[in-house]
């Protein structure tokens, strides 16, 4: 058991798999918002169920559009600077929230614009992750990756409440 371990956690020494696992945590950071204090703060804003939950729902079917061009975008950009970029954009759409919380319109906006790039940069970082590691070690690199999603779950929110016990919540976003 302690040898499996080991040998997960040594796979951070191959770059491809340092560079998903970092690339990981940040992209699933804009998820832990989004399911935390982004429905907080749209429902602070006035904003009901009905209205919070479309918003969610479009970016998740926006995200379809990301998958389906991700193949398309991967062979005119390199991977790496695809998955950076989409995962830049996905947590910029969900951390500008406070700044454009006043229109429903740019609210769907970005929501559509982070399930997009949500959408994208997933099949880019597996695609990424399977040509890093021996076809053998692939379910071992996917667990790794799994790990830092949890890490950014467990992680992510409670320190956005810090901030916004400190700061305020608009603070937390950004």
């Amino acid at each position: 058991s302690d040898v499996c371990s080991s040998d997960l956690f040594a796979m951070v020494a191959i770059p491809a798999v340092a560079f998903i696992v970092a690339m990981t945590y940040l992209r699933i950071a804009s998820s832990a918002i989004q399911s935390s204090f982004y429905v907080v703060y749209l429902e602070h804003l006035g904003l009901n169920g009905v209205v919070i939950g479309t918003l969610i729902g479009i970016g998740e079917g926006f995200g379809m559009f990301g998958a389906g061009i991700a193949g398309w975008l991967e062979k005119r950009l390199k991977p790496h600077w695809t998955l950076i970029l989409f995962v830049i954009l996905s947590l910029l759409s969900v951390c500008v929230t406070p700044l454009i919380g006043g229109s429903l319109v740019l609210l769907f906006a970005f929501s559509a614009l982070r399930g997009n790039s949500q959408g994208l940069s997933q099949p880019v970082m597996f695609a990424i992750l399977s040509r890093a590691v021996d076809p053998r070690e692939q379910g071992r690199s996917i667990g790794l990756r799994t790990t830092a999603n949890r890490l950014s779950t467990i992680t992510v929110p409670p320190a956005m409440g810090l901030i916004a016990d400190g700061w305020g919540i608009d603070a937390s976003f950004l």
